[in-house]
Formats: structure tokens, sequence, C-alpha cells
């Protein structure tokens, strides 16, 4: 079994279920509103347990309720949480996420201590692993988690997402030009280079270090660009009842992919059929098992 570390940050999600999104100065009501454990690096931990990977999370906790959630949570998933360290005087991260009818969602981040802040913090951690998931980090913390790893062999994969893409490409290009493989949504392509094409922002950060990236783009599927090679895949059917999920889902399912010896274009298909499986149902955590996608 393969033994895979997440760095990257953990948080309580409030998930309100409504029929449309208000316009300015309007008010609506909520169908359904849920409290559950989240946060990008944790549902890509989780997705990765469910998979059957031996999971190791890295990251931080306020010492309070929210913290103890996400705790339990990560272990009734059989997520390692012993380097998920609880801060006296910290509160848990969190997140506001709206989702109307058609799994359309707008997300608020309201804050918290989630990440590790020192590379201090990496220490008494085991490195002996397969693979290295770099989600949110602050450099010098990443860049050093990704040197530990590299020394048992293993492989680093970046996912910046949306709020770290915002901090620009000058500052990720230490982590891009350390990874392996980087995992992008168009969005987040486009914000690093400017580039509103696949092709070319590849190519920018080709020209930058990068030496795999994985790219997802919504309804028309994902790609793996390599240089001078493109691999893509269509999007797996979906009944849309909640995107939320399904980015982690996907990320978590390709790198299980990966480690298991898949070719490209099957890591790719696996990937987006777990994402499929995570669009039909609600909240961040909704990855499928291993035997509900390959029965």
């Amino acid at each position: 079994m393969a033994r895979v570390l997440v760095l990257g940050a953990a948080a309580v999600d409030t998930v309100v279920r409504v029929p449309a999104f208000p316009k300015t100065d309007d008010i609506v009501f909520p169908e359904e509103v849920l409290r559950v454990p989240g946060g990008s690096a944790a549902n890509v931990a989780v997705a990765l347990a469910r998979l059957g990977t031996e999971v190791s999370f890295l990251g931080t906790v306020g010492a309070d309720a929210d913290g103890e959630t996400i705790r339990a949570a990560f272990i009734s998933e059989r997520v390692d949480a012993s380097a998920l360290f609880s801060l006296p005087q910290g509160r848990t991260a969190g997140a506001f996420i709206a989702v109307n009818a058609k799994g359309e969602r707008v997300m608020y981040s309201l804050g918290g201590d989630a990440v590790y802040t020192s590379v201090n913090q990496l220490d008494g951690v085991s490195f002996a692993c397969e693979a290295l998931y770099i989600a949110e980090a602050f450099t010098e913390v990443g860049l050093e988690a990704a040197k530990r790893a590299k020394a048992h062999g293993a492989k680093v994969f970046f996912a910046p997402g949306g709020v770290m893409c915002g901090f620009g490409l000058d500052e990720l290009l230490p982590l891009i030009q350390e990874a392996d493989t980087v995992l992008l949504s168009e969005p987040e392509l486009e914000t690093l280079t400017g580039k509103t094409k696949a092709q070319p922002g590849a190519d920018a950060l080709f020209a930058s270090g990068a030496k795999a990236i994985v790219l997802t783009q919504g309804s028309r599927g994902a790609s793996l660009f390599l240089p001078g090679r493109v691999v893509s895949t269509p999007a797996a059917n979906a009944t849309v009842v909640d995107t939320t999920g399904a980015g982690d889902a996907f990320a978590g399912a390709y790198l299980f992919a990966e480690l298991r010896g898949d070719a490209p274009e099957a890591r790719l298909a696996f990937a987006s059929r777990c994402a499929a499986f995570a669009c039909a149902r609600v909240g961040a955590r909704s990855s499928p098992r291993l035997d509900e996608i390959e029965p």
C-alpha cells in the first residue's frame, strides 16, 4: 500500500443549499444547512484514504470543538492525524459555502489557523512515503517538506488552489519548480500565467520550470500536459447536485491512479469518474470508495 503525506489546510464548512443565489439586497431561504469537515487538502486526504491509500495529514487546528470534529473525522476515515497539531491559542479554520439548484457554488473563507507556519513543525514527521501532496502551504515549509520527501524517493505534487494562485507566479515558482506534477484548474492557470487558452498557459509554466501539469477543465474533462505531449479525457457523465467536492475527488483519484502505475490516459479517466461520482452528492467529502467506482 502506498503512503502519501498531505500538507495543507483542514476546516469546518458551513454548507447552505439554496434554490438560487440571492440578488443584491435580496434574501433566500435555505433548503438545507450542514456543518461538515472540509478544507481542500483535507478532502484530498480523505479521497485517497477511501481508495485504499495510507495517508497522513500535516496541518493545524485550534484547540476547540471544531478542531476535535476535524480530528475525529480523519480518524473515522482512517487518515493518520498524528501530525495534525492543536494550537492552544488557535482557532480552527472555517468556510461558508452556498450551493444552488444547478450545483454551482460560492465560497467564503472564514479564516483560522490551518497550516504549518514553521519548518520546525515538520520535525518528528516521518517522510518515508511514495508521494507528498502540497496544497495550501507557506513556500519555505512546502520546500522543506518536498526536500525531506524526495530524500525517500517520493514524488511531489503541488496543487496551490485559487487563493494561493492569487499570490502570483513569482511567489509560487519555487514550489512549481520543485514539484513533479502541478495540479490546476483552468481559472487557476489563467490567474498564474495571464493566458486564456490552456496550451499557451501550460507552455508558460513549462518555461518557468514546471515538469508536468494536470489541468481540470470542468465539463470538458481534464488534460495532462507534458513537454511536447498532451493527454486528454472527456468529463465522465454526472448528475450534478453539488460540485464542491469534485476537484478534490479528482486530485485524490489522480494521485492514487498514478501511484498504482496507471497510464496517463487511465489516470485521467479514473479521476474523472471519481469527480463525477462526487458531483452527484452534497458536500466536499463526497468522493467514492474503490469498490464504488471499480466494482
